[in-house]
């Protein structure tokens, strides 16, 4: 327990930071997710942040000396910390959330203005058209027209693509660090694997990313939820998947194990406490933002 004092620290850290709002549902499951990395013992040792012998003496000799209530007492501490976190949390980033619903307020009425002196100033013929086509398009929710809408599907692709590849990463670094035997930090992967799968599949995940935006923005951040679980079964399964591995194309395999080696034998922690968190808010920002507004 004392070797992953470090790792539960940052664990916190990242939750204190999180760029999103952070509710009961997210402090469950990052119990959850703590419970498992002790439980199973996930992660090799967080050497950066290894505890210092004197403070490491003393934990042990207070579980030791707390006999069985030792149980009891790190739960009490564990659900304590957990509450204090959140709370913390909320006070951090309620500034920037009250900022951030200010804006989407601000661009609202801003819209409603557009369109009401749009609509007002339109005479006959062609301006009364675009007018019509501007109202009818904003409450269809569909992509704009012309550039405009095409740059609204290009990024709308190229970001479902970066959140599919971080979560394809992830998903491998993880799965091998909870099925692969690694007995000495120095045996654990340096995440070249997850990034010969991130080369493999990133033209698959780019044109399933591209093919949603044929679609209407609703029907396209549905697409992109469903990939994900499907990306995440990709990236878990231990072996090849048959008929998918006809569509591996690998691509720009040296920029994928250059950005892997910059974690080194930490890749389990990155794609833990780094890619599934950029993952997650990547997309958040996707499924519930303003795509298409055009």
């Amino acid at each position: 327990m004392v070797g992953q004092l470090g790792a539960g620290f940052v664990a916190a850290a990242v939750l204190a930071f999180f760029p999103a709002r952070v509710g009961v549902g997210t402090v469950l499951l990052t119990g959850a997710g703590a419970f498992a990395i002790g439980y199973l013992r996930l992660g090799p040792p967080m050497t950066a942040l290894e505890t210092p012998q004197p403070v490491a003496e003393r934990v042990v000799m207070f579980e030791g000396g707390m006999g069985s209530w030792a149980g009891i007492a790190a739960v009490v501490a564990i659900v304590a910390g957990l509450a204090l976190i959140e709370r913390g949390a909320g006070r951090l980033l309620k500034p920037a959330q009250e900022a951030r619903r200010e804006v989407r307020e601000a661009w609202r009425r801003l819209d409603a203005r557009n369109v009401a002196r749009s609509s007002a100033s339109a005479g006959a013929g062609a301006g009364a058209g675009v007018g019509a086509e501007r109202v009818r398009s904003s409450s269809s929710g569909r992509w704009g027209t012309g550039g405009a809408g095409a740059r609204d599907r290009v990024r709308f692709a190229l970001g479902t693509t970066a959140v599919l590849v971080l979560l394809l990463w992830a998903a491998v670094e993880v799965r091998l660090a909870a099925t692969g035997v690694h007995r000495t930090p120095d045996s654990w992967g340096t995440g070249q694997t997850g990034a010969a799968y991130q080369a493999g599949f990133v033209l698959l995940l780019a044109v399933v990313s591209l093919v949603s935006t044929l679609g209407t923005p609703a029907t396209a951040r549905v697409l992109f939820v469903l990939w994900i679980p499907a990306t995440l079964f990709l990236g878990a399964w231990p072996g090849p998947l048959g008929p998918v591995e006809a569509l591996r194309i690998p691509v720009f395999e040296g920029l994928f194990r250059a950005i892997a080696e910059v974690w080194g034998h930490g890749a389990f922690w990155a794609a833990l406490l780094v890619a599934l968190p950029l993952a997650v808010y990547g997309g958040l920002r996707t499924v519930w933002g303003r795509a298409g507004r055009g």
